[in-house]
C-alpha cells in the first residue's frame, strides 16, 4: 500500500485495528507480490460478516503499484469485493479509485480538497472574503491556537458537541476507537492537534492526520462560543499554512451538510467525488432481527 501513488494514511494495518471490528485484506495476484490489495473492514451481526466504513476512517479503496494501474480499468473492483461480502453496508474507495467510476453499483460523495500551490499567500489569496474577515476578526479577539497532545480533551469535546450529530450517539467504544487511532499515529508523529484559547478556555480542537502526501482534516470541533468567536476558522488558517510547507494535499474531508460543506468551501477547497459502494438494506434488517432476539 504504502509503494503506491496514493497511500492512505488510515488505511495503514494500525489504523484499522484500532478503527476496525475486525478486517480482511484481499490481495493480488499473491504471486507477484501483492501489487494490488484492498483493506476490507467489517462487523458481524448474527455471525454475518458485514462489509462496513469504519468511524474515522474517511476511505479504503484499491492501492496498486503504478504498473499495474491500466490493467485494471478493465477490472469490475465492486463485483470482485460483492464476490467476498454478500452483505454490505458501505464502502468508501479513495478519491484517487475514479478509474472505474464509470460502474453503476457505485454512488458518489462530494469530497474537498486543496491542492499545493506555490506558497500559503496564494492559498489564501482564494480564501472567500467572508472566511477572511472571520479570521480578521477572530484575530482580534485575543484567540491563541495552541498545538496539544491531549487525547482526552479531544474525547471530552468529541462527546459533548458533537454527540448528537453521530448516528446513534457516541459510544464509550467509538471514545475508545479515537483514542487508540490518535496514539497509534502520534508514535509515528503523523498527528497535529491545535486548539483555539480565550482567557483559560478551549473553545474549539480539531485533528489532523498526515503522511508525505496527503492531510486529512479528522475531526473539528467547536463549543457555540467557539462557533460565535470563529475559533475553527483561525484553527484551519494555522492548518493550511504549516501543509502548505509541506507541500501536500489538505483533505478537509466531505459533508452532506450544506453549512460544513460551504465551510470547507471558502477555504478555496475544490471538490472531488468519493466513489461509494453501498447495500444498507440487510444490514438494516439483520440488525433489526438481532434487537429481536435480545428484547
Amino acid at each position: 500500500m504504502n509503494a503506491s501513488d496514493h497511500p492512505a494514511i488510515h488505511a495503514q494495518s494500525g489504523c484499522l485495528d484500532a478503527t476496525a471490528e475486525s478486517w480482511d485484506l484481499l490481495a493480488f495476484p499473491v504471486h507477484a507480490g501483492y501489487k494490488v490489495v484492498i483493506p476490507l473492514p467489517y462487523i458481524k451481526i448474527l455471525g454475518i460478516k458485514i462489509l462496513m466504513q469504519p468511524l474515522y476512517c474517511p476511505y479504503l479503496g484499491v492501492f496498486c503499484l503504478p504498473e499495474v494501474l491500466n490493467s485494471l480499468q478493465a477490472v469490475d473492483i465492486p463485483r470482485v469485493i460483492q464476490k467476498h461480502f454478500k452483505f454490505i453496508h458501505s464502502y468508501h474507495f479513495h478519491p484517487a479509485n475514479g478509474f472505474f467510476d464509470h460502474i453503476g453499483a457505485l454512488s458518489f460523495k462530494e469530497n474537498h480538497q486543496l491542492h499545493p500551490q506555490t506558497s500559503f499567500e496564494a492559498i489564501r489569496s482564494d480564501f472567500h472574503k467572508s472566511r477572511k474577515w472571520r479570521i480578521n476578526q477572530a484575530s482580534k479577539s485575543g484567540l491563541l491556537i495552541k498545538e496539544t497532545n491531549d487525547i482526552s480533551l479531544l474525547t471530552q469535546m468529541f462527546k459533548r458537541y458533537l454527540n448528537e450529530q453521530i448516528d446513534g450517539g457516541i459510544t464509550a467504544p467509538n471514545l475508545k476507537k479515537l483514542s487508540n487511532l490518535v496514539h497509534f499515529l502520534q508514535k509515528q508523529q503523523s498527528v497535529r492537534m491545535l486548539r483555539a484559547i480565550l482567557n483559560g478556555e478551549v473553545l474549539a480542537i480539531n485533528l489532523v492526520i498526515y503522511n508525505a502526501s496527503r492531510a486529512v482534516n479528522l475531526i473539528s470541533v467547536s463549543s457555540e462560543k467557539g462557533k460565535n468567536y470563529h475559533a475553527m476558522s483561525l484553527i484551519m488558517e494555522d492548518q493550511l499554512k504549516h501543509f502548505a510547507a509541506k507541500d501536500i494535499i489538505f483533505d478537509f474531508e466531505g459533508s452532506h451538510i450544506p453549512g460544513i460543506a460551504s465551510f470547507y468551501g471558502s477555504f478555496g477547497a475544490e471538490t472531488e467525488q468519493i466513489p461509494v459502494l453501498e447495500r444498507s438494506f440487510w444490514y438494516k434488517v439483520l440488525l433489526k432481527a438481532r434487537k429481536l432476539m435480545y428484547w
